[in-house]
């Protein structure tokens, strides 16, 4: 009987870890699926305004999604490209703007594909789709944006936009969240609007709850199904960096059970360092400590050709590095305006299937495009800043729009450090093991897998925090080879018997010119 039961167990076993492969073939097959493409057209980049930035916003919550988006000025629309999409979204950043591309307004009232529109007076197309009107005030208002549990008050908003869905023909209309004056009785006016495969949203900022409330329109929009993962990432980690600082926060993190992410800094040269040898340590132990290590973008100082061609050898080389010590990196941390550039795409992205795309700090192109490269996984990366209204009311987070990580610099002393642990236990949030989904990273001599483990070559890898003694007496400088030592030991001795005698002839000179001249003296 003991033997039957335990027959029964091991079948069950064996069917679930079936199944389990099954579905993660499943989901890998999806993820090499042909993305979707997307046109982005904007009338305004509304730089000094409050809506600054909201274009690169937008094509980084894209990218989350696993579109492939099309960037365009709508004065640069020409005939017929409207042809090669099936998906469409206009920015309007200002009201006063109106489209004169009479080439766009031709191919928009013939398009049939989705169409999602931010900000702006309705064009006409929506006008069809959507039984909605749309009230601008003339003044700067304080609205307040309620979505998915959430609310935050927003002030002051120039010319506020508010939507009254047509009661006797809304009944199709999908309403997402509200969109209402501060002190309003009117509750009802939605933050966004869809009807089949239009859509329509009249705010959207960067840095306050419009931007999160976008994420969930766009899921909807787009028609994903399922719910993102939350990602805690630590960045701005040198080689350089007080790695006994960064044990102890993947220490505590691991005794808090929360799991991260850090993007690293590579390395590009002296592999054979003390110095490199003691941040491969420290990389091994934050990955024993349940946490994933990326490889974040190195500094560009140039874009010269040289420099771009360079690159990937020197990333191969890292990646190679990691590899030989152990150590799995598993995607890529880059600033959003690397995948709309052919050059780094090519020679420093082509390792990674995924990535963590940041805002933009200092855009060094090499050979900008203004088509963006997708990948099976790009996290769309927020900071404790940006969405300091939303943490502060520390609610649970359940259903999660895309995969996000909430982004946070490394500390630099040991007080920033306990106030950043201490920060994070007090959110009501979840986080998620980034190891436990399949990532990939190819190189020349590596094929490095997460998924079902940490994976070198089809070879599983140990997480232990065993430490490598490094030595610390290192010649860092090579000694330069010296020949003919010997003879130039004799040499010198020579010469020195040489200044010697010379200098006792001298002295016996000396003397004995001073008694001849005191005896001529004398006499």
């Amino acid at each position: 009987m003991k033997f039957k039961a335990a027959a029964a167990i091991l079948l069950s076993l064996l069917y679930w870890l079936t199944s389990s492969l099954n579905l993660t073939g499943v989901d890998a097959s999806n993820e090499q699926l042909t993305p979707q493409k997307v046109l982005l057209l904007y009338d305004s980049m509304a730089n000094d305004t409050s809506k600054a930035g909201n274009v690169e916003l937008l094509q980084r919550q894209l990218a989350s999604f696993g579109m492939e988006v099309t960037l365009l000025a709508e004065d640069f629309y020409s005939k017929g490209l409207l042809d090669q999409f099936n998906w469409l979204i206009l920015i309007k950043n200002s009201a006063e703007i109106r489209t004169i591309n009479e080439s766009f307004e031709r191919d928009l009232a013939a398009f049939e594909g989705h169409l999602l529109q931010i900000g702006g007076v309705l064009s006409p197309p929506l006008k069809k789709k959507l039984p909605v009107d749309v009230e601008f005030t003339k003044s700067k208002q304080n609205v307040v944006i309620a979505m998915s549990g959430l609310q935050e008050e927003v002030a002051p908003v120039q010319n506020a936009a508010y939507i009254h869905v047509n009661r006797e023909a809304g009944q199709s209309v999908e309403s997402y969240g509200t969109l209402s004056p501060i002190n309003s009785d009117s509750k009802n006016m939605p933050f966004a609007v869809k009807n089949n495969n239009a859509a329509y949203a009249p705010l959207y900022e960067k840095g306050n709850l419009s931007e999160l409330a976008m994420l969930y329109v766009l899921k909807e929009w787009l028609g994903t199904t399922g719910d993102g993962q939350l990602y805690l990432l630590f960045k701005e980690i040198y080689p350089f960096s007080d790695l006994d600082l960064l044990a102890k926060a993947a220490d505590e993190l691991y005794e808090a059970g929360i799991p991260f992410i850090a993007s690293v800094r590579p390395v590009l040269d002296n592999f054979d360092y003390p110095a490199m040898f003691r941040y491969m340590e420290a990389l091994k132990h934050i990955q024993s400590r349940n946490g994933s290590i990326v490889i974040n973008t190195p500094v560009i100082s140039s874009t010269t050709r040289d420099t771009t061609e360079i690159l990937g050898y020197k990333l191969t080389s890292f990646i190679n590095a990691l590899g030989d010590y152990g150590v799995v990196p598993l995607g890529m941390g880059a600033e959003l305006y690397w995948s709309y550039d052919k050059e780094y795409v090519n020679n420093g992205m082509a390792f990674f299937d995924s990535v963590i795309l940041f805002p933009n700090q200092l855009i060094m192109h090499r050979s900008q495009s203004n088509v963006s490269q997708t990948f099976a996984s790009a996290l769309y990366s927020v900071s404790p800043e940006e969405w300091n209204t939303f943490l502060s009311q520390r609610k649970v987070w359940a259903d999660i729009p895309t995969d996000i990580a909430l982004t946070v610099d490394f500390p630099e002393n040991e007080q920033e450090l306990e106030d950043m642990v201490s920060f994070i236990n007090d959110q009501w949030l979840v986080f998620s093991d980034y190891k436990l989904a399949r990532h990939e990273v190819i190189t020349e001599r590596f094929t490095m897998v997460s998924g079902n483990g940490l994976m070198i070559n089809g070879k599983g890898q140990i997480l232990n925090d065993t430490e490598r003694i490094v030595d610390s007496d290192f010649q860092y400088v090579e000694e330069d080879e010296v020949s003919f030592s010997k003879l130039f030991s004799i040499q010198n001795r020579i010469f020195i018997f040489i200044i010697c005698l010379a200098l006792l002839l001298f002295g016996i000179l000396f003397v004995l010119g001073y008694r001849l001249y005191k005896r001529k003296y004398l006499k």
